[in-house]
């Protein structure tokens, strides 16, 4: 059976997907390890052109895009990192780790590619989508990952 699609540029995910709360930070959790909400702003903006997608394929959800002529391309290698798909997960991960770890990441150099569950992946998709879209704040994360000592791996 072919892949259904389920989201696309045009398209919008339905209600809030991310979870509400305070802005996000970097804190350390009762146990020491490093734990974060999304960070601050990031929420997805309506009219903010889709970068991604949503794919339903037989049982399973992927969320993919393609690490070429995104936005925030600039901003990335101003701060001395290759975007491709590698590094993407380590967006993700650094930004979402409680939802990354949910999910199988199986990326590649010229594509961002996330498997899991339908919800997951819009939460995902509703975080990511102003880092693909809005230099300033990937810049902001990646400030951000840098003084927490994340190591990407691009």
């Amino acid at each position: 059976m072919g892949a259904e699609h389920t989201g696309s540029r045009g398209d919008h995910p339905p209600g809030p997907v991310l979870e509400s709360g305070p802005p996000p930070r970097l804190t350390a959790g009762s146990d020491g390890q490093r734990t974060t909400r999304p960070p601050t702003g990031f929420s997805y903006d309506p009219g903010m052109p889709r970068k991604s997608s949503i794919h339903k394929m037989g049982r399973e959800y992927s969320l993919t895009f393609y690490c070429e002529d995104l936005p925030t391309d600039n901003a990335a290698v101003a701060a001395g990192r290759n975007p491709n798909g590698y590094f993407w997960e380590g967006v993700a991960t650094f930004a979402f780790p409680a939802l990354v770890k949910r999910l199988e990441l199986d990326s590649e150099a010229g594509m961002f590619s996330a498997v899991g569950t339908n919800r997951d992946l819009k939460r995902l998709q509703k975080g990511i989508e102003p880092l693909l879209n809005d230099p300033g704040k990937l810049t902001e994360l990646l400030t951000q990952a840098e003084a927490a000592g994340f190591e990407f791996e691009d």
